[in-house]
């Protein structure tokens, strides 16, 4: 007898299927649009944030390409001339065979030639 009390004291099927809580017209709409909003904020930030990214990566890019032309310019212009009396002087030093290696690999050399 129990039995029967509880189960008809809790049985679920008789409780109104209704929300408990209740959300004034529109809110859910104005949720929505607000999500939106900010999420159009945060995409528009971070291609900001790409766009200045590529654009101080591509300058530095530049800077150094041309630092590296600089550096190459200035020292490969004046050793050139320096440094050809001692190469002449190595080759002279090197023995006939050594000498004779070397110039066969110059006149084989498919870009000297």
């Amino acid at each position: 007898m129990i039995k029967n009390n509880i189960d008809k004291e809790f049985d679920l099927r008789r409780i109104a299927k209704q929300m408990p809580y209740s959300a004034p017209e529109g809110f859910m709409d104005e949720i929505e649009k607000n999500v939106l909003s900010e999420v159009g904020k945060e995409v528009k930030a971070r291609r900001r944030l790409k766009r200045g990214l590529w654009i101080s990566v591509s300058s530095l890019a530049v800077a150094a390409c041309a630092a590296l032309l600089i550096v190459l310019n200035t020292t490969g212009s004046t050793s050139g001339l320096k440094d050809f009396g001692e190469l002449e002087e190595a080759y002279s030093q090197l023995s006939l065979a050594d000498q004779e290696y070397l110039q066969m690999v110059y006149e084989n050399d498919f870009f000297i030639n």
